[in-house]
């Protein structure tokens, strides 16, 4: 099903409030280079919506995280479990997800890909640079509702397509 099929089913045309769950590949990373990473991004898409009146909430797997400052480690007191069923309820709440690591992504990333796509039935935007030139090929490459190269390009989907601004 692509945008346009969404759009008609869910009636999602012209209006001016969006949840986006913001996913992308922590592993290997430092706490707190996540943290920056995901914190500086989020700020980047509110403003930019702020700027053309949409009101939005970002949503992330980060969200109420902090990590040790000294050592870059998580400090974190949930199980898997219930880390990964927080996220599959943000993303059930979202409008949009966006990928923001989809040349290399994470197994997280990819669950939360499937579900938006196939369970929530919500368009997945990915920043993938590699596969918007078609150097990388996947299913995602046709799954995903737009491939962008930058997070920019992305948000100007929302804003020029989704949110038929």
């Amino acid at each position: 099903m692509n945008a346009s099929q969404l759009m008609e089913k869910k009636n999602w045309t012209g209006y001016d409030e969006i949840t986006i769950y913001m996913a992308g590949n922590i592993r290997g990373k430092k706490a707190c280079e996540v943290l920056e990473f995901f914190n500086s991004n989020t700020h980047y898409v509110i403003r930019r919506l702020i700027e053309v009146g949409i009101k939005c909430k970002v949503l992330s797997p980060i969200r109420g995280k902090n990590c040790d400052e000294v050592t870059g480690i998580w400090k974190n007191k949930h199980s898997l479990k219930e880390i990964i069923a927080r996220d599959e309820a943000d993303v059930s709440k979202s409008d949009v997800v966006i990928i923001q690591t989809g040349d290399k992504p994470s197994d997280g990333s990819w669950f939360e890909f499937a579900y938006a796509h196939y369970v929530c039935k919500i368009p997945v935007l990915m920043v993938a640079p590699l596969r918007k030139s078609g150097e990388k090929v996947s299913w995602s490459n046709e799954k995903a509702t737009f491939i962008g190269d930058t997070l920019e390009e992305c948000v100007n989907w929302i804003i020029d397509y989704w949110m038929a601004r």
